[in-house]
């Protein structure tokens, strides 16, 4: 079937994420404007039912990118969910063209209550950037492509679901799912290595979408996300339709952020250190005012008291390096 539909912005971007991508980017509405669009979803009859829910996550893909990237260059996109025995030809990206992947039993509980759809055609959607827009050299380096999409994917799921856009989902933490993934890997993961270079599908996997991802929302963590999303915009904006390399997403995140961030990518992308800190010790005792000190401030109530608040404490805490990251 072919269901013909359209993206109204006015209807279609969610106030909420105009409001927060205004006071993240420091661009006003008029600048986060996005043009209206032509969609076509293509399915099997057997996912008739889904077909209102993929659209919604068609719709709320073309919303999020456009805020925090800039507006989707085209006028139209068309997303084709294949058929179950047709699924190797799902989760593909082209020009103006995704396919996603689903089956009729999605549309009931508890099948219903997974994000799978959303993620696919968010995943998806984000290559019409991140290797689309931006001609990455997605063979020498893959996670310019599919880790700068799986960050943004993560993103944007986290805030559907945190806004209660899409109400069947059910439980998420999608930034733990990889933090889980990527603790069980076996062996060393550089992201930075070209594509064939890899050991097997499985290291190729973690390092270009995992730990890729996983790297950018450290980087979150150390310049703060407004820093970290008006270095990724910039980088967009500025390398459209031209053929941007690792070091060009590094300088525009190092400006945006005020500082030098080539130290953390050559550890974490070009390199395959691990970032893992732990506590190795914590010792504490109780402060006692010296013997005849007067005390400053309101008198302590006495020892007994049910509203008494306790002394202060001393806690010393030994943290060790375990990986080899450096920070």
């Amino acid at each position: 079937e072919v269901v013909e539909a359209d993206f109204e912005p006015g209807h279609d971007v969610p106030q909420a994420w105009l409001a927060r991508a205004q006071a993240r980017l420091g661009l006003s509405t008029a600048e986060l404007e996005l043009p209206p669009m032509a969609l076509r979803l293509v399915l099997p009859r057997a996912q008739r039912a889904l077909a209102p829910r993929m659209l919604r996550a068609a719709r709320l893909a073309v919303a999020w990118y456009g805020l925090h990237y800039g507006p989707y260059p085209y006028p139209q996109l068309t997303v084709v969910s294949p058929p179950p025995q047709a699924a190797a030809a799902g989760a593909m990206e082209y020009p103006t063209f995704i396919t996603t992947g689903a089956d009729g039993f999605h549309a009931w509980p508890p099948f219903s209550w997974s994000s799978a759809i959303e993620s696919v055609t968010v995943h998806e959607f984000g290559h019409q950037y991140f290797q689309g827009l931006l001609a990455s050299n997605e063979f020498e380096e893959a996670w310019l492509d599919e880790g700068l999409a799986s960050y943004a994917e993560i993103a944007c799921l986290t805030d559907i679901a945190a806004d209660r856009l899409v109400p069947e989902i059910r439980g998420y933490s999608y930034w733990s799912a990889e933090r889980f993934a990527l603790a069980y890997a076996g062996l060393p993961v550089t992201p930075g290595t070209r594509a064939w270079e890899f050991r097997d599908g499985e290291s190729y996997y973690l390092g270009s979408y995992t730990k890729t991802a996983l790297a950018l929302k450290t980087v979150e963590g150390l310049v703060g996300a407004d820093a970290l999303a008006r270095g990724l915009r910039a980088y967009v904006v500025r390398h459209a339709f031209g053929h941007p390399t690792g070091r060009d997403l590094v300088a525009a995140l190092g400006e945006a952020a005020g500082r030098d961030l080539g130290s953390f990518f050559e550890q974490a992308i070009w390199g395959d250190a691990d970032a893992d800190w732990g506590v190795a010790g914590v010792r504490q005792r109780e402060q006692r005012a010296a013997a005849g000190s007067a005390p400053s401030g309101p008198q302590a109530p006495p020892r007994g008291d049910p509203e008494v608040v306790a002394a202060p404490w001393l806690v010393e805490v030994d943290l060790v390096r375990r990986g080899g990251f450096v920070g």
